[in-house]
């Protein structure tokens, strides 16, 4: 995979080894932006030295990017980074270059926002959407997610979904989770509601511990779990896991959660 742009990231300018270079770059992550429209209690966009740069699309224009990536072979552009791609200006029209230019498009979304219907017409042609969603719980999932809405989400991912039904378009629907102790305790409703849905990968990721950002929902990791909690939360991550094998659904689990908890139950 190519990073291609990342804000204020500098642009390499020496040549790369001949042994490590390579004429074929299969897929490519364009980072518009670095900013986001919710304010995650776990995140590190919510703390205070986090800077919400954006990509300065008029010293590397999206022509340039989709020119470049063309003449490498790629197959697809992955359309996001730290931030939220779908609150830039025009993102969906960037997003429909790449299409058009027979780039497949993938992103990673909170699917947070009100789309608009053109939103959702370039939204229904990408070959796999991640959806960052942690909670089936409407009340917890507006405290971790702060400024987001459970409804909005189930509401956008029904509206794509159609839409892409209408053209007999297959997408790739991946739930990205982060699991702490505050919801560990839903994680198979989080399955049940994602099958429900038509996720076909869930990917439940491991907490990195940040300082709580004022007026936020105190997270901890597992591993700070009592024992008797940790034996429940592991059952639960195995049920978890079982509900995705009946189902034909993929279940990845990050290095750092089941085989912590497993530790802790194991320990004398």
């Amino acid at each position: 995979m190519l990073h291609v742009a990342k804000p204020n990231s500098s642009i390499r300018t020496k040549p790369l080894d001949p042994l490590a270079y390579s004429h074929k770059t299969h897929s490519a992550m364009i980072e518009f932006t670095r900013a986001c429209n919710l304010k995650c209690t776990y995140c590190a966009v919510s703390q205070p030295y986090w800077e919400p740069t954006e990509l300065d699309l008029n010293k590397i224009s999206v022509d340039n990017i989709i020119k470049s990536l063309k003449s490498r072979g790629t197959k697809t552009a992955i359309l996001h980074g730290h931030g939220e791609t779908t609150i830039v200006d025009n993102w969906h029209i960037h997003a429909d270059k790449f299409i058009d230019n027979g780039i497949n498009a993938a992103i990673c979304t909170n699917l947070a926002k009100n789309f608009t219907e053109e939103e959702i017409e370039i939204l229904s042609k990408f070959i796999s959407i991640t959806v960052s969603i942690d909670t089936t719980d409407p009340v917890l999932f507006k405290k971790m997610r702060r400024g987001g809405d459970l409804r909005q989400v189930a509401l956008n991912m029904t509206k794509i979904k159609s839409k892409a039904m209408q053209k007999k378009h297959k997408i790739n629907w991946i739930w990205s989770s982060v699991i702490a102790d505050v919801n560990i305790h839903g994680v198979v409703d989080l399955i049940d509601y994602g099958l429900s849905l038509g996720v076909n990968t869930f990917c439940l990721c491991n907490l990195t511990v940040l300082p709580t950002p004022p007026g936020g929902l105190k997270i901890k990791h597992l591993s700070e779990l009592p024992k008797e909690e940790a034996i429940k939360a592991l059952e639960l991550l195995n049920t978890a896991k079982l509900r995705c094998e009946q189902h034909g659904a993929l279940f990845d689990a990050k290095a750092g959660l089941i085989d912590t908890l497993e530790r802790k139950v194991n320990a004398d």
